[in-house]
């Protein structure tokens, strides 16, 4: 089973307002799209590419551990970009902060898994909330354009989630096998004074 380590941002609600435009050419377009369903919302840390059933219950412990010096915080969500680029888009995404709590939490997640052999790190980090996937590579220059400084509010980080992905392509499923919530006694790292 191939696996992916996230933030749920399943309580983001997107503004259906906002995107009307981008609906509008969308459809004008006749691109093939998908938008994400709300329910999977989620900003993925690591991709821990496949895994044997019987190890779950291991990283299961693994994230558990990692996780209790992580308190809940929040992440600014402000613009809309692209994957790979504006003129062969895969994936619209909205820009999400990469603040000190996130990128702590995400490093040590990473630096533990690779330490058990669980976690291979292939990119660089970049923290992204997936909303629509399109299914040939098309130039959305113009689409994304009136979005680029949109603000979409925060999220609150209260939980991970650990997901499996059933198939790939240009709309994969995603399958929720597991919730981990964050330390909610845990002090902000903005709440702490030096």
């Amino acid at each position: 089973m191939k696996l992916s380590l996230a933030i749920n941002a399943s309580q983001f609600h997107l503004d259906e307002q906002k995107f009307k435009k981008l609906k509008i050419n969308l459809n004008k377009s006749e691109v093939t799209h998908q938008w994400v369903p709300a329910e999977l919302f989620h900003i993925n840390l690591l991709s821990l590419g496949e895994m044997d059933y019987n190890k779950i219950s291991e990283l299961d412990a693994k994230i558990k551990s990692i996780i209790q010096s992580h308190g809940i915080f929040d992440l600014k969500l402000r613009g809309v970009s692209v994957y790979p680029n504006q003129k062969e888009g895969r994936l619209l995404w909205i820009g999400v902060q990469n603040s000190i709590p996130l990128r702590s939490l995400q490093d040590d997640l990473a630096r533990n898994l690779i330490s058990e052999n669980i976690y291979q790190q292939d990119k660089l980090f970049r923290p992204i909330l997936p909303i629509i996937r399109l299914k040939n590579f098309q130039n959305v220059s113009d689409m994304i354009s009136p979005y680029n400084g949109t603000d979409f509010g925060k999220l609150k980080v209260e939980q991970l989630a650990l997901y499996e992905m059933i198939s790939g392509g240009a709309f994969p499923i995603y399958k929720l096998l597991k919730s981990y919530p964050l330390n909610s006694n845990q002090k902000k790292i903005s709440d702490l004074t030096l």
